[in-house]
């Protein structure tokens, strides 16, 4: 069993060296190329691993020349959140975004009580105009040390609360527009 387990390795490591001889990486750039893909590797399990002990799914994996990694999060049938890591970045933004269908006044307090709000859970909360809608984008950032099942489950707990507060002050802009039952 060790031999063909020996011999198993030894493929994959001929693959990968073979695989970086193709693409005529100089010396120090292959070396980087694999750290940065052994990184990925431990990263995106020990993604995998918190979300489950949390009690969510981590899906949809990608990565490109930006990311490291990309997951959406997932608590049963309900998409809460997407986690995301670039490649020279110390941590991970575990983030969601929130389409308004009616946008803020300008110089509404509810802007400013939100921000503060969502700065005390260690959410960064932004507005932004997109195709004729307002997006409100909840962010927080994990560093990879401190990156496991309880912070990220108390992240999302954070994430799920200043959601509440926009979805709340969301309906209370409708009900002003529809008028009382």
């Amino acid at each position: 069993m060790a031999q063909e387990n020996d011999a198993h390795l030894h493929e994959g490591r001929a693959a990968i060296l073979a695989a970086i001889t193709r693409t005529e990486l100089e010396r120090d750039d292959a070396l980087v190329v694999l750290s940065q893909v052994a990184r990925q590797l431990t990263t995106k399990t020990a993604v995998q691993a918190a979300a489950a002990a949390a009690g969510y799914e981590a899906f949809n994996f990608s990565f490109d020349k930006n990311l490291e990694l990309y997951f959406d999060l997932r608590h049963g049938e309900r998409d809460v959140a997407y986690i995301a890591k670039g490649w020279i970045d110390p941590g991970m933004r575990i983030a969601q975004t929130i389409a308004l269908s009616k946008a803020p006044e300008s110089g509404d307090p509810w802007l400013r009580e939100l921000k503060e709000f969502c700065a005390t859970n260690g959410i960064i909360c932004s507005l932004t105009k997109r195709h004729g809608t307002i997006e409100v984008a909840l962010e927080c950032v994990l560093y990879s040390d401190g990156f496991n099942a309880a912070t990220l489950g108390s992240s999302l707990d954070a994430l799920r609360n200043c959601r509440r507060k926009v979805e709340a002050k969301q309906e209370r802009a409708l009900d002003s527009l529809i008028g009382p039952d």
